[in-house]
């Protein structure tokens, strides 16, 4: 009697491995990496677009990154602007103003997330110009990146015009006057004179110089980093 209760138990055990044997190989078949002929039907837009286009010109990589990248800031910075500008027009309550300058500040961050390792996400004239004093960019580059920047900035705007189009049509009259221009540029206060202004402009442009040169020395300490790990 035991020896024949031993073999019903291996003979149980048996099948049961067998079962569980059986089990795994319709599990792995369900999750079977597709073949050569299975991905062929695959699509994949990113692939796809890589085959047409194809940008060998380090130059002209660089111009387009300039170009997109400004866009993206100006387009999400002026949109910050047209948004604190709608919801006050009546009553400009500065305490608000700090939604301006946070878009702005996301609006630059993204744009060097998003070109950063391709040109660098100068942005501005002044950052290019200032890099080619001190030799990190070339003449020729400074004017492609020049170009490239005031293309993106005047793309930028223009779609910031569009999809706030319905706002700015609600200023009846004043749509086209200066208490919407103020969306896309910046205009001096009446009390404001000519010299104030230049000197305004100057000495801001100054710090952020001196920020953007502190933060891309290799000398200094590495605060790319630390901002990003800051971020991240």
């Amino acid at each position: 009697m035991e020896i024949s209760e031993i073999k019903d138990n291996q003979i149980s055990m048996t099948e049961r491995k067998n079962s569980q044997i059986l089990i795994e190989d319709s599990l792995l078949k369900s999750v079977e990496i597709p073949n050569d002929e299975e991905k062929k039907f695959n699509f994949n837009l990113q692939e796809s677009l890589k085959k047409v286009i194809k940008i060998r010109n380090p130059l002209v990589k660089e111009f387009m990154a300039e170009t997109f990248g400004t866009m993206i800031f100006i387009f999400i910075g002026c949109s910050g602007v047209a948004q604190f500008k709608l919801n006050n027009k009546q009553d400009s309550n500065l305490n608000n103003l700090l939604s301006v300058n946070i878009a702005f500040g996301f609006g630059v961050l993204i744009a060097i997330l998003l070109v950063g390792t391709i040109s660098g996400a100068h942005l501005n004239p002044a950052v290019s110009f200032s890099l080619t004093l001190t030799g990190k960019l070339t003449f020729k580059k400074f004017f492609i990146y020049s170009i490239a920047q005031t293309l993106g900035g005047f793309f930028g705007a223009t779609l910031v015009f569009w999809v706030y189009l319905d706002g700015l049509r609600s200023f009846g009259d004043e749509m086209y006057s200066l208490n919407t221009a103020g969306i896309f540029a910046t205009y001096p206060n009446e009390v404001l004179g000519v010299f104030g202004g230049f000197l305004d402009q100057i000495l801001g442009t100054a710090v952020l110089i001196m920020v953007v040169m502190a933060i891309s020395d290799k000398k200094n300490n590495d605060i790319s980093k630390e901002i990003s790990a800051n971020f991240f």
